[in-house]
């Protein structure tokens, strides 16, 4: 069996992004939108039955949307493991924000992990907004801005060179006998 233990305290790093300064909006409905959105949940209860159709669901989610905070700070994490590094992110995130990292990063082997240290919703590209789809649509599990990617790349770009920067001392992998 093979044992692996942290090398130190500096192989993994860990953020509140944005780190200087910046921040990942919200993308709350506005004013126009949230009357809207009440009054067709308004007309479902007077007709005194279950929401139905996507009209509907996505009014419910609006209306709760409104009540986000108008920026939120999400975690990041990037760990070393010799030449291999991990971007931990609390997204779910599109296949070409992991590339992206993957092509960007200063170490040979980086992969990503979605869903970890907590839950932002979908992380399309500003691209897939465009696009569109299921992903990109104002909800509960699509939240952030839609520059929210560029952002998170950009910061775990700068974990990523301060693990890269860290000497790594020895191993620490240990086999049972």
């Amino acid at each position: 069996a093979l044992s692996l233990q942290p090398t130190s305290s500096a192989d993994s790093t860990s953020d509140r992004c944005p780190g200087a300064g910046a921040s990942n909006r919200v993308r709350r409905p506005s004013a126009q939108e949230g009357s809207k959105a009440r009054a067709t949940l308004e007309k479902a209860v007077r007709e005194g039955r279950e929401l139905r159709g996507l009209s509907e669901i996505y009014a419910r989610e609006t209306v709760l949307l409104a009540d986000y905070p108008e920026t939120v700070a999400i975690e990041l994490q990037s760990l070393r493991v010799g030449d291999v590094a991990i971007c931990a992110i609390p997204c779910e995130v599109f296949v070409e924000i992991g590339l992206e990292l993957r092509r960007k990063s200063p170490l040979p082997m980086t992969f990503t992990i979605e869903l970890a240290n907590g839950y932002n919703g979908y992380l399309p590209t500003p691209r897939q907004h465009e696009l569109g789809g299921y992903e990109t649509w104002r909800a509960r599990s699509s939240y952030l801005e839609v520059g929210a990617s560029v952002k998170i790349v950009r910061r775990l770009q700068k974990l990523l060179q301060e693990i890269a920067d860290t000497r790594v001392g020895k191993s620490r992998a240990t086999k049972a006998r």
